[in-house]
């Protein structure tokens, strides 16, 4: 319980990169002991989400320029990999929901913000668990949880998240048609693009967020 509540706080930025962490006053808000507490920071510390500062505390591993780039990399090569693994196995039925789901979503006058921004990552995991790859999987899952903290920096404009949604309507409707060629390169110029978005709120944001350049 203790892991689960700190690491979606730190993901979510409410601890934000860069800040030292209460320990007393997250013991008492969550009502554990110590030793959850240690064991927590230990497993997020593993994780690369927390460093462990030696007479000064639990630090919120700060976001860097290098970190963006080297994340993004990452996924470049992997997620259109994931598209090519997932179209062999997905149901036309599941992508034909997706592809509604979609229609409504850029549909100014049925735009909901919060389903929108869950459906980001909605999306890549349900490709994932169709490319049916456990290591795939367990790779992906740490680089997702890094990559929503940069998510929760630079998908914070309407217009950002109506471009996201309208990349993965691009990659819904050529895995639909079962144009292969045509989605994984859909996917690579959405990561691309995301990239690009996240650098620029990198910067826009460093001073509010601790974020080395």
């Amino acid at each position: 319980m203790a892991y689960e509540a700190m690491k979606e706080r730190i993901i979510n930025c409410v601890y934000t990169p860069g800040a030292f962490l209460n320990e007393r006053e997250i013991i008492e808000e969550l009502g554990i002991s110590r030793t959850p507490f240690r064991e927590a920071t230990n497993a997020l510390s593993r994780e690369g989400l927390v460093d462990l500062v030696p007479h000064k505390g639990i630090l919120v591993t700060g976001i860097t320029l290098k970190d963006v780039i080297d994340l993004y990399r990452i996924r470049e090569q992997l997620e259109p990999f994931a598209v090519r693994l997932a179209m062999e196995n997905i149901p036309d039925e599941v992508l034909e929901e997706y592809y509604i789901m979609f229609e409504q979503f850029l549909d100014p006058s049925r735009f909901e913000h919060e389903k929108a921004v869950q459906e980001d990552e909605d999306l890549h995991k349900m490709i994932l668990r169709y490319a049916d790859n456990r290591l795939l999987t367990q790779m992906m899952a740490e680089i997702y949880d890094h990559n929503h903290r940069i998510r929760v920096l630079s998908m914070d404009k309407y217009s950002v998240i109506q471009l996201t949604l309208q990349q993965h309507f691009e990659i819904i409707k050529h895995m639909r048609n079962k144009n292969l060629s045509a989605a994984t390169d859909a996917m690579l110029r959405h990561i691309i693009s995301s990239k690009d978005r996240a650098l620029e709120a990198i910067l826009r944001r460093n001073d509010n967020y601790n974020i080395k350049l």
